[in-house]
């Protein structure tokens, strides 16, 4: 729990912090040391000079792990105390007086940052992590050494420190000896802070502190907010003094992704308002890639590199960014049902998994098929002869003290009683815990499984009931100028073959499928996608599909006619077939008859979620 203490010098700390703390600071051999930049230093402010030079943009999506010196970064002071390595960048606070730190080489105009990172041990050891603009706006993330249960989270406004209420502080795991996630999302109406993928914060651009708004660049550093040349409030809020015999401190960061919203090469403020409205950005436009820079970041957190998914990047398409987002469990999707077959097993997508999702992420693998464990298992649970209350209690003893999240993997769903695949599901998965089950079509069920209550749905059809998103793995059948390449069969022969147990070679588990993906949002609907994955170079796209003769004919005026609707003159093919496929008890056209108005009766629909970036109102 947050003490009463820390709360009352709060706002006192942080004046004094801000106010009282300077930007350079001498040792006792007069030997100039820089300290935390603060909110009222900045070698140009545009709120004061007119003419101050416009600031490189980043108007990409970038992502480092520091196992070397990144172009992306500079460290501002103290060289010999930022080293890089396998495990990533280390910030340490070897003496008085230390105070390494790293900036980046750019600026963003809202956007998204992502870091792993391992605050450093210690009393009165601050380990620092914000962004800041040139007209004192800032965005903070700070970890007390003396303290392994909180972090704080602050901002700043022009470099306003009349109020005192702006930091929140945040009860979490040790982030002093593990590594957590924290991600700052900042758009022009919203700032929302996270913990390993859960919110911790919220800020609406309207609070009478004001709102950070201006391009900013990133800070990190470690320092001593506990020296005693500090002032008593400055300790007090640090968490006491620094004892520097039990230096050297060291902060770590492991992964850092960053996201700019908006594009160019160059942010100018063009007035002294500082207002986000009054910025200009060269060669691109203030908010004008929100969109490409999530899909973007999806991909990094996930681990992927942006080359290997370039085509896909180009086509902008939500549908991968969904694609994503599941497989690095950044969607709130907690059963996720794989759908296999003898053709096309569930082996090559369950390894993609794996591969998308954060590396410090445990792996629990169930098996009711297989005594051999995969290497990507962190633990692996034999279950052919335990019963369901058994399994769950052991899975339950595994990582409960973790903080990130876990993927538990079933192999497969077939040798579980109808009766108890929902209670299974439902005692296992939680808000930290994914579970991805996998169910063998065409298969026959196995004795153990057979469901000794009546009325019991198909267990196909419960699970497809239970589960928040669905994927239906087939073979793919590659066509070039009209006819089949060499391996692939026509799907009626496919399932001929089938009925028969007749596998031919070559056509099974290749590492090219289909997938078809039904993710349901809270609202009810359920969106409906298909890719081609290609699990050898690991790369995703929409699956498009031959379209017959007569479907490639050019349409007539009345067919144009029939898409158009009084909402939108340009409505979409897409949309219209979507509207087509679902019962939409608001829409009454009059027929096309004689001429006359195309009239449409609108009710609200309840159930369209316009907060949801993937639904469509059609």
């Amino acid at each position: 729990m947050v003490s009463l203490t820390r709360l009352l010098v709060t706002g006192i700390a942080t004046a004094l912090q801000v106010n009282a703390l300077p930007v350079a600071d001498s040792n006792p051999a007069g030997t100039p040391v820089v300290k935390r930049e603060t909110a009222t230093s900045a070698e140009c402010n545009p709120l004061l000079t007119a003419d101050c030079p416009p600031v490189k943009a980043l108007a990409t999506s970038i992502s480092d792990d520091f196992t070397s010196a990144s172009d992306n970064y500079h460290i501002v002071s103290f060289e010999d105390q930022v080293t890089y390595d396998e495990d990533g960048l280390t910030l340490t606070l070897a003496e008085r007086w230390d105070n390494p730190s790293l900036k980046s080489n750019f600026y963003i105009m809202f956007g998204k940052v992502e870091v792993v990172l391992k605050a450093a041990t210690g009393q009165g050891i601050i380990s620092s992590f914000y962004l800041q603009s040139d007209d004192l706006d800032e965005i903070d993330l700070e970890w007390f050494g003396g303290d392994p249960y909180e972090v704080q989270t602050n901002f700043f406004s022009k470099g306003n420190v009349t109020t005192y209420d702006r930091g929140g502080y945040h009860n979490i795991a040790d982030p002093t000896a593990n590594f957590h996630n924290y991600t700052i999302d900042w758009n022009y109406d919203k700032l929302t802070f996270y913990f390993d993928g859960n919110v911790i914060r919220e800020l609406a651009n309207d609070t009478s502190s004001g709102y950070p708004q201006s391009p900013m660049y990133l800070r990190t550093g470690i320092w001593a907010g506990g020296d005693p040349s500090n002032q008593p409030g400055t300790i007090e809020w640090a968490g006491g003094l620094t004892d520097y015999s039990q230096a050297p401190f060291s902060m770590h960061i492991k992964h850092l992704v960053v996201s700019d919203y908006s594009s160019g090469t160059e942010y100018k403020y063009t007035d002294q308002s500082g207002a986000w409205t009054s910025i200009e950005a060269e060669g691109g436009e203030v908010l004008g890639r929100v969109d490409q820079a999530n899909e973007e970041f999806a991909l990094l957190v996930s681990g992927q590199e942006l080359d290997d998914t370039s085509s896909n990047m180009a086509q902008s398409q939500p549908s991968l960014v969904l694609l994503n987002r599941l497989l690095s469990l950044k969607e709130p999707s907690h059963f996720l049902l794989c759908i296999d077959s003898l053709f096309q097993s569930s082996f090559h997508f369950t390894r993609e998994l794996v591969r998308c999702l954060p590396k410090e992420t445990p792996v629990i693998y169930l098996s009711f098929e297989t005594i051999n464990a995969p290497s990507f298992a962190t633990d692996f649970l034999r279950c052919d002869q335990r019963s369901i209350q058994d399994i769950t209690n052991n899975v339950s003893k595994l990582h409960k003290d973790s903080t990130s999240k876990k993927l538990v993997l079933i192999d497969s769903l077939n040798f579980i009683k109808n009766e108890e695949l929902a209670s299974f599901i439902r005692s296992i998965a939680d808000p930290q815990t994914i579970v991805f089950g996998t169910y063998h079509q065409n298969i026959p069920r196995t004795s153990p499984a057979q469901s000794e209550l009546k009325d019991i749905p198909p267990a196909l059809s419960l699970l497809q009931f239970i589960a928040s998103s669905i994927f239906e793995i087939s073979p793919i059948n590659v066509v070039e100028n009209g006819v089949n390449k060499e391996g692939t069969i026509e799907e009626e022969v496919m399932e001929s073959y089938l009925s028969k147990l007749y596998l031919p070679k070559n056509i099974c588990n290749r590492d090219t499928y289909k997938l078809i993906l039904t993710n349901r949002r809270k609202s009810g609907r359920a969106l409906i996608y298909k890719f081609k994955i290609d699990s050898q170079s690991h790369t995703f796209s929409v699956f498009t599909e031959e379209k017959d003769t007569d479907e490639q004919q050019p349409q007539t005026e009345a067919d144009l006619l029939r898409s158009l609707t009084t909402f939108s003159l340009t409505t979409s093919s897409r949309q219209q077939q979507a509207k087509e496929q679902v019962d939409l008890p608001f829409l009454e056209a009059q027929s096309f008859g004689a001429g006359g108005a195309i009239v449409y009766e609108y009710e609200k629909d309840d159930d369209y979620d316009e907060d949801d970036p993937y639904e469509d109102p059609f």
